[in-house]
């Protein structure tokens, strides 16, 4: 798979906005992976939601797309917000969102809000 310019363009304005979040994007043979790590706080977070919509956005009806969130530190209720928004996003274009993985900081949050079971989950072996 390739990334479209746009996605490619947004990863890049969010990175040199945000030195305390990360994004990458990734794509295997399998589908797509966009790798999300660091400080996912207010202003990160916002910024994240716009991100991963215009991520989904770019991907053909029925792909899937996983997320690898082994190297978030912190999230933000607004950081659950994004996440969920790109959920959405990725149902109503036909595509598939999974967590591949996921910090053991992220996966409480996400468990405690009752958010986590919305998601495909893939565990894969390191």
């Amino acid at each position: 798979m390739e990334w479209s310019e746009t996605a490619v363009t947004a990863v890049a304005a969010f990175r040199g906005k945000h030195a305390e979040a990360y994004v990458e994007l990734e794509s295997g043979p399998d589908g797509a992976m966009v790798d999300i790590g660091g400080w996912l706080g207010l202003e990160e977070s916002v910024d994240l939601q716009a991100l991963l919509c215009c991520i989904v956005n770019s991907l053909e009806q029925g792909y899937r797309l996983s997320l690898d969130l082994s190297t978030v530190t912190y999230i933000s209720s607004t950081g659950v917000g994004a996440l969920s928004n790109a959920l959405v996003c990725a149902r109503k274009k036909g595509a598939v969102l999974a967590i591949a993985r996921i910090s053991e900081s992220a996966e409480r949050i996400l468990k405690a809000l009752g958010i986590l079971g919305y998601f495909q989950s893939e565990r894969y072996d390191e």
